[in-house]
């Protein structure tokens, strides 16, 4: 990996004079505040060895450079930490590390860059020395040994995470044969995983999902990345091109009492990649069924040893699967019109861009970052489809990292453009239809307005945490805020009414991390509280304990609990279904069901704050270097958790629906007054289950991997709905590597879902068991720089939709063309 170097330019220079304004204001006032308070960025940021000397008595510096045991080139970007401790540093550009207040004595020390790991190196240091190691980056054996940062907010190794967390590296994310960086979660333990459609993928943890998950969180690079008007994941809206993903860490089950509100039942954060990670040019062409054209693009410089920089971009046009009459709103409502026939055309599209810079000074980094998507797309949804025209997200950030600080704070926008719910735009055609009148698409451009929904929505997210060594335990303090602006220009949430939706989280968490027995046995605790503006405070307590049993063997216990606070939706939903003549309404009140005679049959207590008390039992075992284990089991009491969205009043049955703060009928002055679906809290519930997955790598050439995922109900309330997730979940891939030709792969992956019962809002029924296959392939010309690979997905055509409400999916397969420069170092 050869590093060009050239003079600064006087470009390049005035580059770095705006980066240095447009950071100032925000250095200052956190480099202002006392370092007695200090928390740390989730990764090291690399520092300069001439900078390095030694710190207080009784400690030292550990330094060194990081090659590649191939070719003896400088490792940029990996990952150096000091076992049993929080210490660690990243490298530069020039395969450069420091660590600086390693505490005097013999240390065990350990490199990792995505897919690149060394076994464990041993270092001695004394107090007010500096030692000297140098490490070489080789295949990794095991996914045990891989880095995370999403389980602790500090860097770690799966194998001693105490807490179940997965990682997604760089080499998967390019080796998955999906539309999408979603595709690369569907072969991870405990993720439930649905296709649906060409451009969009859903992800659910744990059960209780519905067509529109809100019980896990996602983020990228620690920054919140939701919709600021629903509060849901971003899914495939998300701004950053898949080129400049360098990792996805997935931590499944609770995780509030870091993370926060929603934090429920995982956390899914992006990492990308640094100028320093990866400097030159990259472009990769893909084209293939369903008329799929991609083209991605990436360019990352640095300047010196502070200034960093990099802009990347995506461009996707498809055609998405065509619904069947049997699946699509047409049907659910006894329309004689199908979806498909007011539908011009099925083309999807997805334009991203995104584009940073960083600016490193001493143990500082600051990094201003910003980006837009727009989106084409067709998407299911509690009561039918959507879809979504010209719809854009965007966001802009400030990050600063140090050893003991980051700090971040973000703003999220979107915009809907046209788009419309295809539901209510069938309801019209079918009532056309029945006159005699044209339903052909050039003639209900009224009716789709009409349909159209207005999302002007915009969100901050902020957060500042601290990091530091007390007495032999590595603290952690933090506190976030977060503010939710919700615009629908009253097309789909309760602003039709002249309510305020504004919404607003603060929360402050601390981590104590413990370890003894010679770093034997680790204690962490942690505890959050939450205050929202429409709830009482929530407490969020975590306790884990992880032993080693023997080398290479360690045992955990743990408990959790997370809470689930409404989302906007959930409390603030408004929609009047023409189609069907219902009233789709959030829970922020409550209501009362009343029958002919207006008697009181049934009361609906507004929404409260979902919990989840969950106890883990756990495993993990390297065997020999060439299998890695890892087992848990989990119960989680459930109470006051929350249904999805389903039928409570129904005129023609009898029952009307009145809110209970006012008495006045729902849907007043409407054909489907006193009708209506809304949320609301059950009792208890207990789910109890299994994920276990097994990691082999016989030989350098062949990895094997496959996973176990068991759920069950152990009890619950009278009619509560059903997790809408398969009780059993079996995975597995295959990848020979460099066997026929060097620089070489071939991947297969499997997964098979039992059946299960799925109920979200209109869409009820039962979902068969399913088998899908995945196939990739491809080959790199390291002298070119360019990668040819390509791939199959649903490789044995099985056309069952893995949930309600969404089209019959088919085989697809794709061809691309990748070619990467690495330099641009000036």
């Amino acid at each position: 990996m050869s590093r060009n170097r050239v003079l600064m330019n006087s470009r390049a220079l005035s580059a770095r004079v705006a980066t240095i304004a447009c950071m100032a204001g925000a250095l200052w006032w956190l480099g202002s505040m006392p370092q007695s308070f200090a928390q740390p960025a989730p990764e090291a940021p690399a520092a300069d060895p001439a900078d390095a000397e030694p710190q207080a008595a009784g400690v030292g510096v550990v330094e060194g450079m990081v090659t590649d045991i191939d070719t003896g080139v400088p490792v940029p970007g990996a990952t150096v930490l000091i076992e049993g401790t929080s210490l660690g540093a990243v490298t530069d550009a020039d395969g450069l590390y420091v660590i600086e207040g390693v505490p005097a004595g013999t240390h065990q020390v350990q490199m990792m860059r995505a897919g690149d790991v060394e076994a464990t190196r041993s270092v001695e240091i004394g107090a007010g020395q500096t030692a000297r190691l140098d490490l070489q980056a080789d295949d990794s054996q095991l996914a045990g040994e891989v880095i995370i940062v999403t389980g602790t907010r500090s860097p770690e190794k799966i194998f001693d995470a105490p807490v179940t967390v997965e990682a997604v590296s760089e080499e998967t994310l390019e080796r998955t044969p999906g539309t999408t960086y979603m595709a690369s979660l569907a072969d991870v333990k405990g993720v439930d995983f649905a296709n649906v459609g060409i451009n969009d993928q859903r992800i659910s943890m744990r059960g209780f999902t519905t067509q529109f998950n809100s019980r896990l969180i996602t983020m990228i690079d620690g920054r919140l990345a939701q919709l600021p008007g629903s509060g849901l994941p971003q899914g495939t809206l998300l701004p950053s091109p898949g080129i400049d993903m360098k990792a996805i860490e997935v931590v499944v089950g609770p995780a509030s009492a870091l993370y926060g509100a929603n934090a429920h039942s995982g956390v899914v954060n992006i990492i990308s990649k640094s100028p320093w990670d990866e400097s030159g040019a990259s472009l990769t062409l893909r084209g293939g069924s369903q008329e799929l054209f991609d083209g991605a693009m990436r360019v990352a410089g640095t300047v010196g040893d502070s200034l960093g920089w990099k802009v990347s971009a995506q461009l996707m046009r498809a055609t998405d699967y065509e619904p069947d009459c049997d699946i699509n709103p047409g049907f659910m409502y006894n329309t004689t019109v199908c979806e498909s026939a007011v539908v011009a055309d099925y083309e999807v599209s997805s334009l991203k861009a995104e584009g940073s810079l960083y600016y490193k000074f001493g143990d500082w980094t600051a990094k201003a970052a910003t980006g837009f998507s727009e989106t084409n797309n067709f998407g299911p949804t509690n009561i039918g489809r959507n879809h979504l025209r010209d719809w854009q997200t965007q966001y802009q950030a400030l990050q600063v990292n140090h050893p003991n600080w980051y700090a971040q704070v973000t703003r999220t926008a979107t915009d809907s453009g046209n788009s419309y719910q295809l539901d209510g735009l069938v309801a019209t055609a079918d009532v056309r239809a029945r006159d005699g009148r044209s339903i052909a698409p050039a003639d209900l451009g009224a009716a789709r307005g009409a349909s159209a929904f207005i999302d002007t929505s915009s969100m901050l997210d902020g957060e500042l945490q601290h990091r530091n060594r007390f007495y032999g335990v590595d603290a952690t303090l933090g506190v976030q805020v977060r503010q939710y602006m919700p615009d629908s220009g009253g097309t789909y949430l309760a602003d039709a009414l002249g309510q305020d939706l504004d919404a607003t989280e603060l929360g402050g968490y601390a981590q104590a991390d413990y370890r003894l027995f010679d770093d034997r046995v680790r204690l962490v605790g942690a505890a959050r509280v939450d205050n929202h503006s429409n709830y009482d405070a929530q407490l969020s307590p975590k306790v884990a304990v992880v032993g080693e049993v023997a080398t290479g063997h360690k045992l955990r216990a743990g408990y959790n609990r997370a809470f689930k606070s409404p989302t906007i939706l959930e409390n603030y939903l408004y929609i009047y279904n023409q189609g069907a003549n219902i009233n789709l309404v959030g829970n922020r009140t409550g209501f009362e069901i009343r029958d002919m005679d207006g008697a009181v049959v049934n009361t609906i207590d507004p929404l409260v704050p979902e919990k989840v008390d969950t106890l883990e039992l756990g495993y993990k075992g390297i065997l020999n270097r060439h299998v890695f284990v890892d087992l848990v089991v989990y119960n989680a009491w459930y109470n006051d958790f929350i249904g999805p969205l389903t039928p409570q009043a129904s005129p023609a049955a009898g029952t009307f629906a009145y809110y209970a703060d006012t008495g006045g009928i729902v849907g007043a002055g409407t054909d489907g007054e006193g009708s209506l679906f809304t949320y609301q809290n059950f009792g208890q519930a207990v789910v109890r289950g299994f994920d276990g997955g097994v990691d082999v790598r016989p030989i350098d050439q062949l990895t094997l991997s496959g996973s176990l995922g068991y759920i069950t109900r152990s009890s619950d309330p009278d009619d509560a709905p059903p997790l809408n997730v398969p009780g059993l979940k079996l995975k597995f891939s295959a990848t020979v590597s460099d066997v026929l030709l060097k620089r070489s792969y071939v991947r297969f992956s499997g997964r098979y879902t039992s059946e299960y019962s799925f109920t979200s809002g209109i869409w009820i029924g039962e979902v068969p068991s399913l088998f899908f296959g995945d196939l990739s392939a491809g080959y790199t010309l390291p002298e070119l720089g360019v990668t040819v690979s390509g791939g199959i997905t649903n490789v044995f055509g099985n056309d069952t939709p893995e949930i309600l409400g969404v089209p019959r999916a088919r085989r697809f397969a794709f061809l691309q063309v990748g070619y990467a420069y690495e330099g641009l170092n000036f």
